[in-house]
Parts: C-alpha cells; structure tokens; sequence
C-alpha cells in the first residue's frame, strides 16, 4: 500500500480528490502530496492536507521537515544544488501537531513551499508537490497502516495484544460494569 492513495476520505466517509502517499519505517515517514494543476487533477488538495494534518494531530505525530519535492524542482536540487526544503515562519520544526490548527497550518504551508524556486512576486503556486516528514510515538506503525489510517473518515488506534491473563479479565471486569451501568435507567433524567 506504498502508492498513491486514491481514496482520501473527509470526516463524514465522503471520498475527496486528494491523492497522496506514505514511505518509512516507524517512528519515521514521509507523506507526500501529489500537486493540484488546477485544471481538475487534485482538485481538493488543500483540503486533503488539511484532513491529513488533522489525522496526524490525533496521532499525536511531530512534523520535522517540509520540502517541495515536483520534478522541477528535483532537477534543480541536482543540477543547482539547491534546497527544497522549508519552514513556515509561525510554525517551527520539529513541530508536535497536538493542539495546531490544521487550516492554519496548511496555509502556512502553501505559502512558504509557493515561495521555493519561484517568482517571489507572484508567491508561488500553494498546491505544489510536497513532502512532509513526520515522526510517530508509541505503538509501531508501518508505512501502509499508516496510509490507511490517513485515508479514512476516522484514525483508529491500533490494538495491542494483552500478554497476562489478570490483564484480559480486568480489561473484560470494565468493560461488563459499563455495560451494566449503560443499561441502567438513569432515575434523574426525565426525558419522557
């Protein structure tokens, strides 16, 4: 599942028009975002970095490096030498996501990947092929559990196996006392 993602889904499981991929090994990847030519291919890339930040920021995952990584500007960081790599001002790396404005962030983004091997009059192009990298805590990922988390309407955290018995029983002991407390009519609450 190291490909593009043809099925980048919004919160509400609609499907959008943003493709993108995950390579690495855990803790570390690289998310890259196919570029938005505004003639329909791509055609809600921002709103599927936003998704994907937004997921990231769930994950609890810090954004260590951003780079604009198109064909032209590849063949100008072996030809010039140059880097692609860059940093919005109001977001410094590494940058923990817990708590960023993922809208906000995008922008920022666009905006200081636009400027990279561009006309600095005009800004850029804020849709261009870009590369994030990030770094993931706790339980081990793989680059396509990953992706398909990313992909979905929700993240789900991944589940762990239980090696002690007492473990087992305890966690089953919760989870029957919820269910007996769920069923239970709750006296104060008049809803009839």
């Amino acid at each position: 599942m190291d490909g593009l993602q043809e099925n980048l889904c919004d919160n509400n499981g609609l499907e959008i028009d943003s493709n993108y991929s995950v390579v690495g090994v855990h803790p570390a990847f690289e998310i890259t975002f196919e570029s938005g030519d505004g003639h329909g291919r791509n055609s809600q890339y921002a709103a599927g970095v936003e998704i994907v930040l937004e997921r990231l920021t769930n994950l609890d995952a810090t954004l260590t490096r951003a780079q604009i990584t198109s064909d032209r500007v590849l063949k100008r960081v072996l030809e010039q030498g140059i880097d692609p790599s860059f940093e919005p001002r109001a977001f410094p790396f590494p940058l923990r996501l817990r708590g960023t404005e993922s809208v906000k962030l995008r922008k920022a983004l666009g905006t200081a990947g636009g400027r990279i091997e561009s006309d600095q009059a005009s800004g850029g192009n804020n849709t261009r092929k870009m590369t994030l990298s990030v770094t993931m805590p706790g339980a081990q990922w793989g680059a396509a559990e990953l992706e398909l988390a990313l992909a979905g309407p929700l993240a789900a955290r991944r589940l762990e196996m239980m090696p002690e018995l007492s473990d087992v029983d305890a966690a089953l002991g919760e989870w029957l006392e919820a269910l007996r407390q769920g069923s239970r009519p709750d006296k104060g609450n008049d809803s009839g």
